[in-house]
Parts: C-alpha cells; sequence; structure tokens
C-alpha cells in the first residue's frame, strides 16, 4: 500500500512539473476571426438542455441528434420530428447512421435498471426495424463500409450483427487484444468515414496510467482483421482523434495542447500545431484538446475545445492554414455533451446546441441561419 501511494506521488508531481508547456500558444488572430454566442453571458437558465451526437444526413433535408431520444430537425426551418422518444427512464448512449442514410441504430440504456438494448428504425419510413434486448456495448458503434454489419465495441470483445436483420454474428476480440480492460471504456475508437477502418488507444488517465511523454495509437483494418498502421504520438495522453477525408490521414489532440498530423502512408508525422497553449504572465499553461471535430470530405475546418483570452471556447479554424475564423465563447458544454456540435460534410454548414438552443450558421459568412428552442 505504502509502495502505491510512493508511485501515485511521484506520478502527480512529474505531471505537475510538465503541465505548463514548454511552447508559446499561437496568437490568435481577432482581425479575421467572429466571436459568436455569448460573448456577455446573463440569466444562463438553472435547467440547461443539451442536444448531442448531432450529424448532418446528405441525403435528406435533416440534422439528426440525441435529445431525450433521436430527433431530426429540418435544414430549412430547424422545425422538429420525432423519431425515438423515450421514457424518463431511458436513455441513448450512441448511434450510428448507416452510409445510405436508409436508418440509425442507437443503444439504448436504462438509468435505473441497468438495461441495455440496441435498436434499429427507419429514417424513411420512422418505424423500427428491428431490437436486441439485454447488451451492453457502451462503447462506439460503427457500420461496415456495404452497410452489412454492425460493429458493436463493448470492454471486451466486438460483436457483430447482420445490420439488416439484427441477428448477431459472431464476436470477436479484435483490437480489443491489446487491452485487457475488465470494465467497459478504458479504449477510445473512432471509425473512420468509410467504415473499413478503426482507429483506437488507451484512453487518458485510466487507473492511474499516466502517459508523460506520449502513448501508442493503431489503425485495424475491419475487413482483414489486421494492423495496418501504429505510431507513437509524442505529447503525453492522446484526448482526441480523427481520420480525415481520405482515411490516410489522422488529427491527433493531445494533453499538452497540441495538434499533429500523421500520415500512415510514411508513418511521419507531418505537422503540429500548438494551438492550445495559453500564456498567462510569465507562465504558459497547456490546455487538452479533448474535443475534435472535421469536416469529414473537404477538411476545410477543425474545431477544438479550448481558452480565448482565459475564457473557455469552442475554435474554429482553417485547414491546413490553421487560421482561427470563429469562436463560440463560453459554451454550456460539460462532459459527453461536448459533442453539442458538428460541420456538415462538405464544411458550409456548422450546428451547435447551447443554453437550450440550437443555432445552425452558415460558414461562408458565419451568419446565424436560424435558432430554435429544444
Amino acid at each position: 500500500m505504502i509502495s502505491f501511494i510512493r508511485f501515485l506521488a511521484i506520478q502527480l508531481f512529474l505531471f505537475y512539473l510538465i503541465s505548463p508547456g514548454i511552447y508559446s500558444q499561437v496568437k490568435e488572430d481577432r482581425k479575421d476571426s467572429v466571436v459568436l454566442l455569448n460573448k456577455k453571458v446573463i440569466n444562463i437558465p438553472k435547467d440547461l438542455h443539451r442536444v448531442s451526437s448531432l450529424q448532418f444526413l446528405n441525403n435528406s433535408p435533416y440534422i439528426i441528434g440525441e435529445f431525450q431520444g433521436i430527433k431530426l430537425w429540418k435544414k430549412t426551418d430547424g422545425s422538429v420530428e420525432h423519431l425515438i422518444s423515450l421514457n424518463p427512464d431511458n436513455y441513448v448512449n450512441s448511434f450510428v447512421v448507416s452510409h445510405d442514410e436508409s436508418k440509425v441504430i442507437a443503444c439504448i440504456e436504462s438509468y435505473d435498471k441497468n438495461e441495455s438494448s440496441i435498436v434499429c428504425y427507419s429514417l424513411l419510413n420512422k418505424i423500427q426495424l428491428w431490437k436486441i434486448d439485454n447488451t451492453y456495448f457502451r462503447n462506439v458503434l460503427g457500420v461496415s463500409n456495404n452497410d452489412s454489419i454492425l460493429y458493436a465495441v463493448g470492454s471486451y470483445y466486438v460483436t457483430k450483427i447482420n445490420a439488416t436483420t439484427g441477428q448477431i454474428v459472431g464476436k470477436q476480440r479484435m483490437f480489443l487484444k491489446y487491452y485487457w480492460l475488465p470494465i467497459d471504456g478504458g479504449v477510445e475508437v473512432k471509425f473512420s468515414y468509410s467504415g473499413e477502418y478503426a482507429l483506437f488507444w488507451k484512453g487518458p488517465f485510466g487507473k492511474f496510467d499516466f502517459h508523460l511523454i506520449g502513448q501508442r495509437i493503431r489503425v485495424w483494418n475491419m475487413n482483414t482483421n489486421k494492423i495496418v498502421a501504429s505510431k507513437f504520438i509524442a505529447g503525453r495522453d492522446v484526448s482526441a482523434a480523427c481520420f480525415l477525408k481520405d482515411e490516410n490521414k489522422i488529427l491527433t489532440g493531445n494533453f499538452d495542447g497540441s495538434l499533429r498530423l500523421w500520415s500512415t502512408n510514411s508513418n511521419e508525422i507531418d505537422s503540429i500545431w500548438e494551438i492550445n497553449r495559453l500564456k498567462i504572465k510569465d507562465k504558459t499553461r497547456s490546455i487538452m484538446i479533448d474535443f475534435l471535430i472535421v469536416s469529414k470530405l473537404s477538411s476545410k475546418y477543425i474545431a477544438i475545445i479550448g481558452k480565448y483570452n482565459d475564457e473557455w471556447a469552442l475554435k474554429i479554424y482553417l485547414y491546413p492554414q490553421m487560421k482561427l475564423k470563429s469562436i463560440f465563447l463560453k459554451p454550456a458544454f460539460d462532459g459527453h455533451t461536448w459533442s453539442s456540435a458538428t460541420l456538415n460534410n462538405l464544411g458550409d454548414q456548422f450546428v451547435i446546441c447551447d443554453k437550450n438552443y440550437l443555432y445552425l450558421y452558415n460558414t461562408s459568412n458565419w451568419r446565424l441561419v436560424w435558432r430554435v428552442l429544444i
């Protein structure tokens, strides 16, 4: 017991020494930026309602998101259409939309009874197609590149499910074999846009597991069941990561406030941007990048959570110039609801949920298209 406490004390001491960072933050360019949302926050309601896991649908006039179930908002005016309504005892843990956008598959859990199910709904005629009870896949859902297989990632197995019938095809360790996970979570997984690849790494701050100099992330081919790329990423823990449009380049956000571009073809880090380092008086403070969204088909914009003039903000950069274009000051995000914003695939529209409202912006001029109560 004493040795464990000593080990923990040493880890915390080293973490404290490294946390100030060693680089200066990129100077924020106010001239070409737009400060939006809550420059002066007044009368914030006590009971905040938020939409999470927002996603633009490409082939239909809707934005889909989680709010007391699965809801659809029209892109034209923000009017809502109910798809899956839940009772107060249940919530949507995660959902995924098929590539052809014909159906949405959601993991629904109960607050009290510790029950879980996977439900598939048709996005075309708004009916339930199939349901599997007593399932516990609290990590992430993914769909194969031909929409035939649903991948339900748990803590120990990846369960393969026929996406048309809901029949369980089998269970495999797949990329989870690299970790021993006795409880749910512990590994971060991001599927590529096509669904062919899975990016995975050990989640930050596991059981006293601090990566003080960096950590390894890997890419798994879901079709061949093999590792196709692996890289040690410097800069302490990897706190966020995602594929770019060609799926051969990956962006990683780190606890040291840096953003890195990894080319899996050359297995090299092509670029490093120190964008989340805040200079306070004579000290430089690192702000972890634990929120990262990219316009999937164009990679035109990149959005992160960070500090702006010592206030929390969602900052949107023009990529690859990394020029700050828009600042959403003091968004009411916390924990898992930091997914309450997204770009469409082409990067010309941006939606964000903040303090009981849903906002849609045109990114060509960052003007508000509509704002609706949720």
